[in-house]
């Protein structure tokens, strides 16, 4: 990732009169070895008459002269840098073999040239005793250096700006710091005295903060530079005790720094006052892709609105759900933002998200936290939140100060607090209190795990006597301190259509969790509860979300309309569920005060019409007690009158998973607003072309407004269209993807890794029941086998059907279908697209189902289907299909998704011909299982990547392409004189890989070679970028105050340790060589599309 900047320096010279001062030197332009990119440069010089001349010093530096003819009064200058910051590694280079240990002694030849970087000054004996107290012992060199230069680092401390002056070395080390100026010429000297050549630098340092731009800074600065074989110069800064990278911006370098002076020639006598300003600021980077035009999204749109009318007038009622994925702008250098699914400022973030989402969306819905999902490695399960609002508009849950999550509480909440909460909540549902059962950690398991430390053991009789080991059970019975939370056994009475309730028959009397660090209702030992005493004769059924439902009720939130349907005309609250009447239930509704906060744990609910008269006598409970509650526990079940939209952790991301919308202009009013709020409360979508190389892909799900008019099951044959065109068409599978596509991928598609799943899905596929069907569980049986990957996972499908009609529960019957091929868009708008052409395909089977078969793509799919231009020809092809149906998408509107996915690495134009190179995918594969440090686990082999090679106007029977010496299959694309080829290269050497004997690649050299001649006339080159080696850090000195009276300076700007860029370098430099001899190999038919160059580097 690189950052672009606008550097100003400002100098001035005001002096007492007129000074006749003729000649000026200038060493003000960037050195030609800097590692940053100059884009543009330019001095300005205020005087009345001068001319300036530049030319290059002994040393390569550009060197300005300027001569002013006339007197002049003042005197200024305006240095405008712009830079491309391109993250670099400052640890990417060689050393010759002969040099890999220090000490080691330059070649004679060497030596001789390198002469002025190795005289030693006579230095002052205090200097000359700080020296010998360096550590030279013999190590690795790259260790030597970085060693020598934080013992600089540590010893001396900048505490002064940058300022060109006489250096005395002696006072220095007395000081014990000085100026980065003094501080370089010191390492520089250390270096020397080592036996290495070395060199002082003078330049620019620019410190980008990671948190706001506004805090970015620049000044002068100056740091050393050593000589290393096979390297060249390496920069050291003793002042911030890191290697010199791209944030150093040289402007000279010389064997003394009096030749690296920036300015010389004014006369310090006869000077008033001086202005010495150095200012940086960041230049708006490129966007990723060209955005959609005012005129486009118009037509967007119309296309939109006419899509529903077809579903409307087709009788066609869809739903579908989006997702969207978020990374922070603020915090983005934190673990859980990287590559980690958990943290606490992720955790903050998605509660003010969801808050805020809540108060858009559904002002009087109910938050929900309930787990997610649980991996091995992780301590806990992840946590989701859950937002549930009716779908008929009426308020869920009304006051929202008393949900904690909504609101901040004053007073941390007690014991006392939960356990008020749980009587007054079985006081609304009609029960007893005497039903609440506080519930204590196990004290025998505390016991037990603190055996070691017990300083004595019961005597034998006390063994063997029946009434003292009942007491000694009773003592190690006894609770330890307050209860950690209270149980309520509850479940429906479909009898009696009310709550029940319960005692619980406890052997050891009181009600024991067992161990660990989940919710009070993950912890409760129902195993170790009489089944006689708990089983009860009603068993409450999940109800079939095909059954036609009423209306929620508004009298739920009443209290006194929920006292009327749920408890007797007459008799007390203890007899309502004494134990002579009905059997104790086995599930329980717990309360438990956690992180000051009062938490109420929901069991099992089946039916919605219940969760909402349980959510109301909840809300009733905590408005008595005055008590800010947390919902968690079991979700609420499916249902079309409740929707939903919930927050949950990934690696590095956020997900989002919007409400289901029923038309596409209110799908996207929901991107809209994610993309809105996201933005406000610190968070980005993962969209620029580095961060989209990991695993961001979203879903798209689909379904009917209830399952029983799902279109997948009322009219298969929509769903079998989509099934083979999505199949038949890879473009759908692999142009809205980031990298994570293969058999390895978290959505393979049918025919990746199970060779026979696609022969039998054609079969099945076959067997698909045309026109309406009253069989709804058909199309569910014929493809839950078949849509899954190659370890029989469904919810790892590329279309996943596991909630179609699932034969093993009711509540798994939703007819909805889930894609997984579609990454993160970088706006609302084409997030927005991406969800219109897959309405749009819906539509067009509804008018006109799709009935060829299945193709058998074979090894096509990870060949040519690879390449962007072979998926934008076939996007061509789809959008021509939809037209035929009267649904018109132009293709220029999935340039931008196109340009994001596949970025453009370089472009070169030799004569008539353009060379363009641009991002492909490759597939990564699943290596065997291993041993890691957390168990056996199976690695995905990511040291290979593949890239578009794109030839335009190439009269193919006179020049070929070579790439590294190896010819380059070019295949003609749907563009007369345009052809397009695959190179897949090593890029990494992991420990785990598929091919450990070939090296990873450090260049790729395309050469356009003249068959007529046998000579290149012109190339390429790309430098694939090196994974990261090192982590991000921020290093540097605090704030340090200045005696002179002058404001406080920061001798050392912090520094912002980028991490290492995946987009590589191009330049348009071919190899150079006239003559190239090109290795003859023969074309591997499965792959006419690719060279393979691991494969060739095996032929070799």
């Amino acid at each position: 990732m690189s950052t672009r900047v606008a550097l100003n320096h400002h100098l001035r010279f005001v002096f007492h009169r007129p000074v006749d001062l003729t000649t000026l030197w200038l060493r003000l332009r960037p050195a030609p070895h800097t590692k940053a990119d100059i884009e543009a440069y330019s001095i300005k010089v205020h005087a009345k008459s001068n001319w300036l001349n530049w030319v290059r010093d002994p040393f390569e530096n550009h060197l300005g002269r300027l001569d002013l003819p006339e007197p002049v009064a003042r005197v200024g200058f305006d240095v405008d840098i712009i830079a491309n910051l391109a993250a670099t590694n400052p640890f990417d280079f060689l050393v010759e073999p002969f040099a890999n240990d220090f000490p080691f002694e330059y070649p004679d030849q060497l030596r001789k040239e390198l002469s002025p970087y190795l005289h030693l000054e006579d230095g002052d004996p205090h200097f000359a005793h700080w020296l010998d107290q360096l550590d030279y012992s013999p190590c690795y060199l790259v260790e030597f250096l970085t060693r020598l230069n934080d013992q600089v680092h540590e010893t001396l401390t900048a505490n002064s700006p940058t300022e060109p002056k006489r250096i005395d070395l002696g006072a220095v080390v007395k000081q014990g710091g000085g100026s980065p100026w003094e501080l370089a010429w010191a390492l520089t000297q250390s270096l020397r005295f080592a036996g290495l050549a070395a060199r002082f630098t003078s330049g620019y340092l620019i410190s980008l903060d990671s948190g706001r731009e506004g805090n970015d800074l620049a000044s002068m600065h100056a740091w050393s530079e050593v000589f290393v074989p096979g390297a060249g110069w390496v920069g050291l800064d003793p002042s911030s005790g890191v290697l010199a990278s791209e944030h150093h911006i040289p402007l000279a370098s010389a064997p003394d720094p009096s030749r690296t002076v920036p300015l010389v020639g004014v006369l310090e006598q006869a000077v008033e006052s001086r202005q010495n300003e150095v200012r940086v600021r960041r230049l708006k980077p490129t966007p990723p892709c060209k955005p959609l035009s005012e005129t486009q999204w118009r037509d967007i749109a119309a296309t939109g609105h006419y899509v529903d009318h077809v579903l409307k007038t087709e009788q066609i009622g869809l739903c579908s759900r989006g997702e969207v994925n978020f990374v922070s702008a603020v915090n983005d250098h934190l673990d859980e933002w990287t590559h980690s699914a958990l943290g606490d400022d992720k955790r903050h973030t998605a509660q003010s998200l969801l808050n805020r989402l809540r108060t858009l969306w559904a002002p009087g819905g109910a938050i929900h936290l309930s787990q997610g999902e649980h991996f091995q490695g992780e301590p806990t399960a992840r946590w989701k939140l859950m937002c549930t609002f009716r779908a008929d508009g009426r308020p869920l849950w009304k006051n929202p100060a008393l949900l904690a999550t909504c609101q901040t509480s004053n007073r941390p909440a007690r014991n006392g607090d939960a356990e008020k909460l749980a009587q007054a909540l079985a006081t609304e549902l009609g029960l007893s209190t005497d039903f609440v059962i506080p519930a204590y950690e196990d004290t025998l398991y505390k016991s037990w795990t603190n055996a070691p430390h017990l300083a004595s053991l019961p005597r034998s009789e006390e063994l063997q006597d029946p009434q003292q080991r009942q007491q000694l059970a009773d003592r190690l019975s006894a609770p330890l301190g307050d209860p950690t939370g209270f149980a309520l056994p509850l479940s429906w009475d479909p009898l009696r259509q009310r709550w029940a309730s319960g005692r619980w028959q406890l052997r050891r009397s009181r009600l024991y969790l067992l161990p660990g660090d989940f919710p009070v209702g993950f912890r409760l030992p129902l195993d170790s509860l009489s089944k006689q005493a708990t089983e009860r004769g009603d068993i409450e059924f999940e109800p079939s979300p095909f059954e036609e439902k009423p209306s929620l009720p508004e009298l739920f939130g009443e209290s006194n309309a929920r006292q009327t349907v749920i408890g007797p005309p007459q008799g007390t609250l203890t007899d309502v569920d004494s134990e002579q009447n009905v059997r104790a239930p086995r599930t329980a509704l717990c309360v438990q005060s956690r992180d000051d906060v009062v938490h109420v744990f929901f069991p099992p609910i089946h039916s919605v019409d219940h969760y909402v008269q349980l959510i109301a006598a909840i809300e009733s409970a905590a408005e008595a007690t005055g008590t800010p509650v947390v919902l968690e526990g079991y979700p609420p079940p499916h249902d079309h009158r409740l929707k939903r939209f919930s927050l949950e952790p990934d690696n590095g991301l956020l997900r989002l998973f919007l409400p289901a919308a029923r038309t596409w202009q209110q799908e996207h009013e929901f991107y809209q607003t994610a993309y809105t709020q996201g933005g406000i409360v610190g968070l980005r979508s993962r969209h620029d072309e580095d961060q989209q190389r990991s695993n961001s892909n979203t879903t798209v799900t689909l379904s009917g407004p209830t399952p029983s008019t799902s279109p997948f099951l009322t009219r298969p044959q929509i769903l079998r269209s989509l099934i083979a065109y999505w199949h038949n068409h890879p473009c759908l599978s692999y142009l809205f993807r980031g990298t994570g596509i293969g058999p390895s991928s978290d959505a393979p598609r049918p025919d990746e890794g199970r060779d026979d799943a696609l022969y039998e899905l054609g079969i099945a596929l076959s067997r698909f029941p045309t026109g309406d069907t009253n069989a709804p569980w058909v199309p569910d049986r014929l493809l839950r086998h078949l849509l899954a990957d190659a370890s029989g996972n469904m919810k790892r499908a590329e279309i996943r059907v596991d909630q179609l009609y699932a034969p093993e529960r009711q509540s798994r019957r939703l007819g909805q279908i889930t894609l997984h091929s579609f990454g993160m868009a970088p706006t609302d708008r084409l997030a927005a697209l991406q969800s219109l052409l897959v309405r749009g395909l819906v539509a067009s089977f509804a008018r006109q189902p799709y009935t060829k078969p299945i193709v058998p793509w074979q090894g096509e799919i990870h060949d040519r289907f690879m390449l962007p231009q072979v998926l934008s020809e076939d996007l061509e092809s789809i959008l021509d299909d939809l037209r035929e149906t009267g649904i018109v998408l132009q293709s220029d509107w999935f340039a931008a998704i196109i340009d994001l996915n596949f970025p453009r690495l370089g472009r070169v134009k030799i004569g008539d011909i353009t060379l363009e190179l641009r991002r492909a995918h490759e597939p990564w594969p699943l290596l065997a299982e291993e041993t890691s440090g957390g168990g056996v686990a199976r690695f995905i082999d990511t040291a290979n990547e593949r890239l578009q090679v794109r030839v335009s106007n190439l009269p193919p029977d006179r020049y070929v392409l070579a790439c590294n010496r190896a010819s380059v299959p070019l295949c003609p694309s749907a563009i007369q004189g345009t052809f397009v080829a695959g190179v897949r290269y090593k890029v990494d050497q992991p420990i785990a890989t598929l091919h450990p004997t070939v090296s990873a690649v450090d260049s790729l050299v395309f050469d356009l070679i003249d068959t007529w001649t046998g000579r290149a006339i012109g190339g390429c080159t790309y430098f694939p970028a090196r994974p990261q080696t090192w982590t991000s850090g921020v290093t540097g000195a605090p704030l340090q105050p200045d005696h002179g009276g002058r404001k406080p300076v920061a001798p050392t700007p912090p520094m912002t340790l980028a991490a290492t860029p995946v987009s590589g370098r191009f330049t348009d430099q071919s190899s150079g060589i006239g003559s190239i001899p090109m290795t003859d190999r023969k074309q591997d038919r499965r792959f006419p599309y690719l060279l393979d160059l691991t494969k060739a580097a095996l032929d070799a």
